[in-house]
C-alpha cells in the first residue's frame, strides 16, 4: 500500500511541479505540499551512504535542509548539483524516500598520491582532481609524486611495484619525466631510473640483484635500469660503473630511453 501511495504521490507531484503547471496552479502545488506534510510527508531523516573523506555536518550545512521541512519542497537536482561541486564527490544519487526520508549516495574519488607541485602536497585522485591541500597527515602513506600528468599514471606505476614488494617498501617520491617514464627516489636518497617499456621486469632484475649482492646499500647516487644490457650504477659525479644484468637474469635487447 505504502508503495502504490508512493507512486501517486511522486506522479502528482511531477505534474503539479512542471513548468506548465506550476505558471498556473501556484495554489494548488501549495496546497498539496501543506497536505502531504500535513500527513507527515516532511524530513525526518537525512540517509548518507558512501561517505568516508566527505563530512556529514559540512554536507548538511551545504544542503540547508531543516528538519520537518516538506519532502516535496526539496529540490533534488539543486541538492544534487550541489553535492557534485564537492571536490570529494565523483558520483551522487538523491532520492527522495516517502513518508519522510531523503536518501544521498555518494561515490567517492579514490585519493592515489600527494602531488607535489611548486613545493606544495596536494592529495590527488588518478584524474589529477585536486581532493583536498589541508590537513594531508592522515594521508602520508600516499606515493609523493612530481611532474606534469604524474598522478594519471601513478596506478599503473603502483601495479608495477607491486611486482618487487623489496623495491616497493623503500620508495619514497617519484617523478613523471618526459610524460613517458618514472625516476623512483629510494628512501636513502638514491635515484631509480626505469625505462618507459616493461618497467617491472627492470625492477625484479634490480630485486634480485640487490638480494644478491645489497646494491641498494651501498654508498651511490643514481640506478640506471633504461638498458636492458647493464645496469649503470652511478657513485660519485663522473664516475659511474656497470653491473652485468646478466646477474639479474635480464634479456638481451638493445638499449632504450636513453634520450631522456
Amino acid at each position: 500500500m505504502a508503495v502504490v501511495v508512493a507512486i501517486v504521490i511522486a506522479s502528482v507531484w511531477g505534474v503539479l511541479s512542471s513548468s506548465w503547471f506550476a505558471r498556473t496552479s501556484d495554489n494548488i502545488s501549495t496546497g498539496f505540499v501543506r497536505l502531504t506534510a500535513a500527513h507527515g510527508m516532511v524530513v525526518n531523516n537525512l540517509i548518507i551512504e558512501g561517505r568516508e573523506h566527505v563530512s556529514r555536518d559540512g554536507l548538511k550545512t551545504l544542503l540547508n535542509i531543516e528538519k520537518n521541512q516538506p519532502l516535496l519542497t526539496v529540490d533534488l537536482n539543486d541538492v544534487k548539483q550541489k553535492i557534485e561541486q564537492l571536490s570529494w564527490v565523483k558520483y551522487v544519487t538523491v532520492e527522495r524516500r516517502y513518508p519522510d526520508t531523503l536518501y544521498v549516495a555518494l561515490v567517492e574519488r579514490e585519493p592515489i598520491a600527494l602531488w607535489q607541485r611548486g613545493g606544495k602536497l596536494s592529495v590527488v585522485d588518478d584524474e589529477a582532481v585536486v581532493l583536498t591541500e589541508y590537513n594531508i597527515g592522515k594521508f602520508k602513506n600516499l606515493l609523493v609524486v612530481v611532474g606534469e600528468n604524474a598522478p594519471q599514471n601513478t596506478r599503473a606505476l603502483l601495479q608495477t611495484l607491486e611486482q618487487a614488494p623489496s623495491i616497493k617498501a623503500r620508495v619514497d617520491a617519484a617523478k613523471w619525466v618526459g610524460d613517458r617514464r618514472w625516476d623512483l627516489t629510494l628512501d636513502n636518497k638514491i635515484i631509480v631510473r626505469l625505462p618507459s617499456d616493461q618497467p617491472e621486469e627492470s625492477l625484479k632484475r634490480l630485486a634480485t640483484l640487490h638480494a644478491n649482492d645489497a646494491v641498494l646499500d651501498r654508498p651511490i647516487t643514481s640506478i640506471d635500469l633504461r638498458d636492458q644490457n647493464h645496469i649503470v650504477v652511478q657513485t660519485t659525479p663522473g664516475d659511474a660503473g656497470q653491473i652485468d644484468a646478466a646477474q639479474a637474469s635480464s634479456p638481451t635487447t638493445p638499449p632504450k630511453d636513453k634520450d631522456i
